[in-house]
């Protein structure tokens, strides 16, 4: 296992703990000033949660097109200066960036969907020695077994794990295990959105640390939607449970 390999590995490791309480830490390691602190600083304090942004922030470079990057609009705040962002187009060919960045990149981000145009483009082929992958950002599931999709951009992706030439792989929604790719959690959301506010999360986490007060076995607070026909056969057969409490209207974020 090459060092950027082990070095991945340790920072993912510990994002799989999700939460660590730290009750001996001072008053100023628990104030959580914002969520670009929370994404550039150290990954050893006492809480440390998982975002998609958090993830990203991991990586040397994030490949994603100009419209995304206009979307993403708190992405600046949180990624670190050294890390390069590459702008590619609809047909994935390299707009915008260092491409000498791209050329020696260690560990690159690419957003969930955006992986087609990644392998087929340009940045692809540019990427010169071995690296790390991490797809993250994004609902499309990944699914690489043979004969679940014979899309050109998947055979390049398992000729380039079976290759070496992408010597680790860490991917959102991964459907199935796959021998070369390993599983990351979705974690909580960005810090554009309202459900994404750290501190807010952090703040609450602190304060329920206290597992003895918990009397529930099951807390049920979902949306039901006609866009999600199958969330309502769900929300009814949980609201039968003795053991679940059910909300039956969606609560303020706190």
């Amino acid at each position: 296992m090459s060092f950027k390999v082990k070095r991945l590995n340790c920072k993912l490791l510990f994002l799989a703990t999700l939460y660590v309480p730290c009750s001996s830490s001072s008053s100023s390691d628990n104030t959580l000033s914002s969520h670009a602190s929370l994404a550039c600083s150290g990954w050893g304090g006492g809480s440390e949660i998982i975002t998609g942004e958090r993830l990203q922030a991991i990586a040397d470079i994030s490949v994603v097109t100009a419209s995304w990057l206009a979307y993403h609009r708190s992405l600046p705040d949180v990624i670190k200066e050294e890390h390069a962002i590459i702008l590619i187009d609809e047909e994935g060919n390299i707009v915008s960036g260092n491409r000498t960045r791209l050329v020696l990149a260690g560990t690159v981000f690419v957003y969930s969907h955006l992986l087609p145009r990644f392998f087929l483009g340009e940045a692809f082929s540019a990427i010169y020695a071995p690296f790390v992958l991490l797809s993250h950002n994004g609902d499309e599931e990944l699914d690489l077994r043979e004969g679940r999709g014979e899309e050109e951009w998947k055979k390049r992706a398992r000729s380039a794990l079976s290759s070496g030439r992408i010597i680790g792989w860490w991917a959102q929604n991964l459907v199935c295990p796959h021998p070369a790719v390993n599983w990351l959690p979705i974690g909580l959301a960005n810090s554009m959105w309202r459900h994404g506010d750290l501190t807010t999360m952090s703040e609450v986490m602190r304060s329920s640390q206290d597992a003895s007060s918990k009397n529930e076995w099951l807390h049920v607070a979902f949306k039901v939607s006609e866009h999600a026909p199958g969330r309502q056969q769900v929300f009814e057969i949980l609201s039968q449970l003795d053991f679940a409490t059910v909300e039956g209207e969606k609560l303020p974020f706190r």
